[in-house]
């Protein structure tokens, strides 16, 4: 005769198996199930999972005012630079889209993301030198997130020379 079986996992600490000749025995046992796997979970302080809403919204994007007219954040809030391949070098491209990540909140870029915010196309070949470079002046540092995610941030020094950046934008208006 075929058995049926319920299995019921709690998380990651264990377990619950029980063995039934018959769907009623299973049925009528639903409770007695119930109250074991309340006791085990009393007992062994295994803390019952919460339900975990998850909705997808628009993040809140803090908009620095020194960033109107640069930097443009997309619907996910990433940045995006708006000026034009003459308007600055890379490296200021670089500084100021790690700054204007750091506004919006967002810890860490990738490299694949700096030059995503670049609205011109910058060969990795050119990229990853810069980035490489100003890291070494100090500008920025490369670091891993408690969730896990590497990749670069600008430091206080590279915040300084964001400031005379703005300032030389500023000027050509």
């Amino acid at each position: 005769m075929p058995q049926i079986k319920i299995r019921i996992n709690l998380n990651k600490f264990g377990e619950v198996e029980a063995t039934y000749d018959t769907l009623e025995e299973a049925l009528d046992n639903v409770e007695l199930l119930a109250a074991l796997i309340k006791k085990i979970q009393e007992q062994s302080s295994i803390v019952q999972p919460k339900a975990e809403k998850f909705e997808v919204a628009a993040p809140e994007v803090k908009k620095a005012k020194d960033l109107e007219g640069i930097v443009e954040y997309d619907d996910v809030g990433l940045p995006h630079l708006i000026l034009g391949k003459g308007e600055i070098s890379v490296k200021d491209a670089v500084l100021l889209t790690l700054y204007a990540a750091k506004e919006a909140g967002i810890s860490v870029l990738t490299i694949k993301e700096i030059g995503e915010a670049i609205p011109w196309r910058v060969p990795y070949s050119t990229l990853a030198p810069t980035v490489s470079k100003l890291k070494s002046k100090g500008f920025l540092i490369h670091l891993k997130t408690s969730e896990g995610k590497a990749g670069y941030t600008i430091t206080k020094k590279g915040l300084e020379v964001v400031t005379e950046i703005l300032d030389k934008l500023k000027k050509r208006e």
